[in-house]
């Protein structure tokens, strides 16, 4: 039999959220809450401008103006090795460093793959927010991604980005956010933007900020309607 909750292992094109524990000769070694860390080499980002070369001595001496420690950023897995090492890159516009918000952590058996783990996030009073889906159980909540151009990319490094002042209301939606997630967290429900949206809907109806008893005795209540819904469509089609 399998515990209910056990360290995330990864599997081969899993979205995660990662830390940068450490920087190590051409890579950093990235904290993703699995049994042990993972490798995110220099050839494994993109360069400033999205240069395509070959790196650098120079580039090396540089990589903490890239990611230095601590920073969160959004990557995907490239390589599982046979002794269990996991390499990582954020080669695509999807990924990079992620600012001016939250990470919550709750058991990566919660956020199954779907068809969107970047995701801006409309609130019910219409109010944007960015939420990033870790197949790692690592979710960050925040600001809305950068935008360049007509394309929404979070591929920034330290170099080309800056912490923002987050308004007393965005706070609070991020806070509630973090809550819902943390509830159905507790509750041992997967994690998709269904379930929070439905969520964070009972909870701005109650308005209070935490997720009470009663709020989720009324989410699981709409949950079997929508479900009751769904398979009553199927049964007519």
């Amino acid at each position: 039999m399998r515990p209910l909750k056990q360290k995330y292992t990864g599997d081969i094109g899993d979205v995660i959220v990662g830390r940068i524990a450490e920087v190590s000769g051409d890579r950093w070694v990235v904290d993703y809450g699995g049994s042990q860390t993972a490798v995110l080499p220099l050839g494994g980002v993109n360069l400033p401008g999205s240069v395509q070369r070959r790196r650098t001595d120079e580039d090396k001496m540089q990589m903490r103006d890239l990611f230095k420690e601590g920073d969160v950023f959004a990557c995907e897995i490239q390589k599982m090795l046979e002794s269990g090492d996991v390499v990582v890159h954020c080669r695509s516009n999807k990924y990079g460093i992620l600012r001016n918000g939250q990470l919550v952590q709750v058991d990566g058996s919660l956020v199954k793959r779907q068809s969107m783990h970047f995701v801006n996030f409309c609130t019910p009073d219409g109010e944007q927010i960015q939420l990033v889906l870790g197949n790692n159980g690592w979710i960050w909540i925040g600001l809305p991604l950068k935008q360049t151009g007509h394309i929404q990319s979070l591929n920034f490094t330290q170099m080309d980005s800056n912490d923002e002042t987050v308004n007393h209301k965005t706070r609070a939606k991020i806070s509630k956010i973090r809550n819902c997630v943390l509830a159905l967290s507790d509750a041992f429900l997967e994690i998709t933007v269904e379930s929070i949206t439905v969520l964070l809907t009972e909870l701005e109806k109650s308005g209070d900020i935490y997720v009470s008893e009663s709020v989720m005795a009324a989410f699981q209540e709409n949950l079997l309607g929508r479900s009751q819904s769904h398979s009553g469509m199927a049964v007519d089609s």
